[in-house]
């Protein structure tokens, strides 16, 4: 098993200068979600820029024009050359750039970083307390890469058919699934963790248990269950701790699911949640695992990163060491 780094919050970093400048100048460009952080994305890019002025001179700023244009160019930016790109935006733009980048067969693989500038950000929470856009682009453009896991997951997409995409934090099946479609059909719910509450309270008369079959690892699994959800990272949700014993740099998922839970325990186990003391209810199972097989009746959506994906059957892997990351 690989070895589980701890980053420092910034209250315990407070006092540490920041790392000097590479000696050979990165090639960088940034991906930038205009609508992210509330559609303040583009007036807090610029801001950051403009208090930035010598360390960002010669980044280069690509605008995202609708969805799933991160990935356009994040493709682009990986056939250019560049050895650094920049997610600003969410966690929604942070998948789409890291499935740009990693399906994009010309050009070497550059590294990742990522500048909160959306609602949730839930991934780089397993590095750091808080969020501070102007700390992580620093952080972005002096310093060297980590290695992180990547998840594959298989799936159900648009009109049946098979896709694979890769992510970095957290995929749920199930009633997070379910809240992430309300998310997207309600644009004006997307205010962080607010939001996400919101849309879980209106998702909570429609909840119902899946019959999942599946295997862990090749151990079968049985469960009535309204969710599961296999975890790289420890949040999701603007800033529920869903996995608190999972890690961006280990080489197994924790896998969290719930075994008979009623709506009103669901509710009960929401303030738990956000201090991970939910693994503590008789109703929640957790396990490790490198590989997940699930099958759900009737089929469960599927998200990624808050993001609808599709629908179960899901396999999902976890790769290694797979993606140079910049932690904060």
């Amino acid at each position: 098993m690989l070895p589980v780094r701890e980053y420092p919050s910034r209250d315990d970093n407070r006092e540490t200068p920041p790392p000097p400048l590479e000696k050979r100048s990165m090639k960088t460009a940034a991906i930038l979600n205009p609508a992210s952080g509330r559609g303040d994305g583009s007036r807090l890019w610029a801001r950051l820029l403009s208090e930035l002025p010598r360390e960002t001179k010669n980044l280069v700023t690509w605008i995202t024009q609708g969805p799933g244009h991160a990935e356009v160019l994040a493709a682009r930016a990986r056939r250019l050359g560049f050895d650094r790109v920049i997610a600003a935006g969410g966690d929604g733009t942070l998948l789409d750039v890291v499935n740009g980048l990693w399906w994009e067969t010309q050009g070497t693989l550059p590294s990742l970083a990522m500048v909160s500038l959306g609602t949730g950000c839930d991934y780089l929470r397993s590095f750091r307390a808080r969020p501070d856009p102007a700390h992580e682009l620093l952080s972005a453009l002096r310093n060297p890469a980590d290695c992180v896991a990547v998840g594959m997951a298989d799936l159900k997409g648009p009109g049946g058919r098979a896709i694979r995409r890769v992510f970095l934090n957290v995929i749920g099946a199930g009633f997070d699934g379910s809240v992430a479609l309300r998310l997207q059909r309600n644009a004006r719910l997307k205010l962080g963790k607010a939001s996400y509450v919101a849309a879980l309270l209106r998702e909570l008369p429609a909840l119902k248990p899946y019959r999942l079959e599946g295997t862990l690892d090749g151990r079968a699994l049985e469960a009535e269950s309204v969710m599961m959800a296999a975890c790289l990272g420890r949040y999701f949700g603007a800033g529920m701790m869903i996995g608190p014993d999972a890690s961006p740099q280990a080489d197994h998922f924790q896998v969290i699911w719930s075994e008979g839970a009623k709506p009103l325990e669901l509710l009960g186990l929401l303030p738990g949640i956000y201090r991970g003391k939910h693994l503590e209810h008789p109703s929640v199972r957790s396990c490790s695992a490198q590989h997940l097989r699930v099958k759900a009746a009737p089929p469960a959506p599927v998200e990624a990163e808050g993001e609808p994906l599709g629908w179960t059957p899901l396999s999902v892997r976890i790769l290694p060491e797979a993606l140079s990351f910049v932690p904060p």
